[in-house]
């Protein structure tokens, strides 16, 4: 459930605010942040998987909803992140290995 309400739908919240604060602004950019997780399907990672795939849907589908309104939706995910996240379960070695 934190994991959600953190990821998904707090990306919900800021994005509609933002949209709302852009429209009256004249228009900007959303930028949220995913996980190239997404893509992989690690045991381990589900929720967290999830959660930021609900993000690149909303992403999309914002998009388009926000269609010539002069804002433009988009994520990006920076792969691995020195988090306490990413170090769980990892050998010093399998962290060496990503990090190169």
């Amino acid at each position: 459930d934190r994991i959600m309400n953190v990821n998904a739908r707090g990306a919900f919240l800021c994005a509609r605010e933002a949209a709302n604060r852009l429209k009256r602004g004249g228009g900007g950019r959303i930028i949220f942040l995913t996980t190239s997780l997404a893509a992989a399907f690690n045991p381990g990672y589900g929720a967290y998987t999830a959660s930021k795939a609900g993000v690149e849907a909303m992403t999309k589908i914002l998009a388009k909803e926000l269609k010539g309104t002069g804002i433009t939706a988009n994520c990006v995910a920076p792969g691995p992140t020195a988090t306490e996240m990413f170090f769980e379960g990892k050998t010093e070695e399998t962290v060496k290995i990503i990090a190169e």
